[in-house]
């Protein structure tokens, strides 16, 4: 269970940092 919640806050990172990405190419865009 607590390896399953970890792999969780992993992928809620990975995925934050993502969208991060995301939102500063689209403002570098604009």
């Amino acid at each position: 269970m607590i390896n399953f919640k970890q792999l969780e806050v992993d992928e809620m990172l990975q995925r934050a940092e993502e969208y991060c990405l995301v939102d500063v190419r689209t403002e570098a865009e604009f």
